[in-house]
């Protein structure tokens, strides 16, 4: 099975702020100049996942005008940081999410082996159905991390630190 994983368009909203489950509209005007190159990189047919969020399904709904969406595909929550400037986040919690990123969950929210589950949990279901299609999924860059450094694509210890481009395809064979 073929994954062909998509982060969302920009968020002029977000520039510095924390935003991982916070719900905010994506640059609809860059999404749209973005469009013709992504469709041609992405393969003639294919069925398209997202996630709950706007950001997501707004670039889902003009890759195909049926798509399914998936809580599993949410971006890590954040808890109370969420919409928090990085900068006003308090550093003694930064620190301490930097020293356990696995279990600490940011803000009260979800931990990194929480989200690491909830991708598990979505490419187990996927590869059940043993579909034929490629499948393009719609999501955020910490799903995105996850599952290329689960699939062997970028290192582990590389994963919280590699670079994830908006609508830049990035593929997965299973």
């Amino acid at each position: 099975m073929q994954v062909i994983l998509l982060r969302h368009s920009p968020c002029p909203e977000g520039d510095r702020r924390c935003y991982g489950r916070l719900d905010i509209a994506p640059d609809l005007p860059g999404m749209q100049t973005a469009l013709p190159a992504l469709h041609a990189a992405l393969p003639e047919a294919y069925d398209v996942w997202s996630s709950p969020a706007q950001r997501c399904q707004q670039l889902a709904a003009q890759l195909s005008p049926v798509y399914l969406t998936s809580t599993c595909l949410q971006e890590l929550d954040f808890g109370v940081w969420e919409g928090m400037p990085w900068d006003e986040v308090p550093r003694a919690e930064l620190d301490a999410w930097a020293q356990d990123i696995w279990h600490f969950c940011p803000g009260g929210g979800e931990s990194a082996s929480q989200l690491q589950t909830r991708w598990q949990t979505f490419v187990d279901g996927l590869q059940s159905e043993r579909l034929a299609r490629p499948q393009v999924i719609v999501t955020h860059a910490g799903v995105i991390r996850m599952a290329l450094s689960d699939a062997g694509i970028i290192p582990a210890h590389d994963r919280w630190q590699a670079r994830i481009d908006h609508m830049v395809p990035y593929l997965i064979d299973y």
